[in-house]
Formats: C-alpha cells, structure tokens, sequence
C-alpha cells in the first residue's frame, strides 16, 4: 500500500485534457483558486482601510469609493494574469496588445480633457 501523499502527488500532476493539445493539472487549478482567495483578502484589506479612513474623515467617501475601485480593477486584472500564466497561456502576447490599446485610450483622454479645458477656458474669458 502507497501513502497517503505519494497517491495525493499522482492527483495533483494527473494531466486533464480540455481540448486538442490543451490540459491542465489539478495542481495548477488548485493554485489558480488559491491566487484568486488571496486577490480577495487584498481587495478585502483594502476596503477596511479605506472606509475606516473615510469614517475617520480623511477622505470623502466618493473617493473612497473611486480609489477602491481602481485598487480592486488593479488587483483582479494582475491575479487574472497569473491564472492565465498558471494555466498555460502565453500572457505576453496579450500584455503587448494591452499596452497598444491602451496607447489609443491615453491618446483619446488626453484629447477629452484638452476640449474640456478649453471649454472651461473659454466659458471663463466670455465671463470676464
């Protein structure tokens, strides 16, 4: 009779296929639900600490919202990342494609707030 972990070894590295040429062990899978529990316990320390400085009123709570917001946006597009890795798929390929598209979304905000600082300017001038 084997241990107990050397049957447990031969589960987590038994290969399963998903489609033509494309498994995955149970390991990776395993380590995927662990990235994404710990994403959660970031995001989950991130909002105590924020709302307990906006009810100590540091902040304003509309931006406590919005910072939230980008940390949680921040953390989950990074623990996606490393599932994507975990599992397999090349994630470099998809890194250089975000980095063009968001190029042209920087060069599209920058253009928006050129227009609304002129507006405002001008909305000033014809005032004075």
């Amino acid at each position: 009779m084997k241990p107990w972990y050397n049957s447990l070894g031969e589960m987590l590295t038994k290969q399963i296929d998903v489609f033509d040429g494309y498994h995955f062990t149970l390991a990776q899978v395993f380590f995927a639900f662990v990235v994404y529990v710990f994403a959660r316990g970031i995001n989950y320390v991130i909002k105590r600490i924020i709302f307990k400085q906006e009810k100590s009123k540091n902040i304003d709570v509309g931006k406590g919202f919005a910072i939230y917001k980008i940390f949680k946006y921040i953390t989950y597009t990074i623990a996606f990342m490393i599932i994507l890795e975990v599992m397999g798929v090349k994630v470099t390929i998809l890194l250089a494609g975000s980095a063009a598209l968001l190029v042209g979304l920087g060069l599209g905000i920058q253009q928006i707030f050129y227009d609304l600082f002129c507006n405002n300017l001008n909305i000033l001038e014809s005032i004075l």
